[in-house]
């Protein structure tokens, strides 16, 4: 009686998981990119269009420059 009980906690159990991981997986990553009111959004769910950086230089001379020459 014992291990019936236990199977059927188990198997309640990964049901449980398996409905949820369905759910998740269904409404994919881009869906889910709507960003708090007041925040914007890093990435738009498909690529990295808008994002920038530094390239291969270190960032040792970003820190060195002036704040003129970091703004040009």
């Amino acid at each position: 009686m014992r291990t019936i009980s236990l199977a059927s906690i188990i198997v309640l159990f990964l049901g449980t998981v398996a409905t949820g991981l369905a759910a998740d997986s269904s409404s994919g990553p881009a869906s889910s990119n709507t960003p708090p009111e007041g925040f914007t959004a890093l990435f738009n769910g498909k690529d990295l269009t808008g994002w920038y950086g530094w390239g291969t230089r270190d960032p040792a001379d970003l820190t060195a420059m002036s704040p003129e020459e970091q703004a040009d």
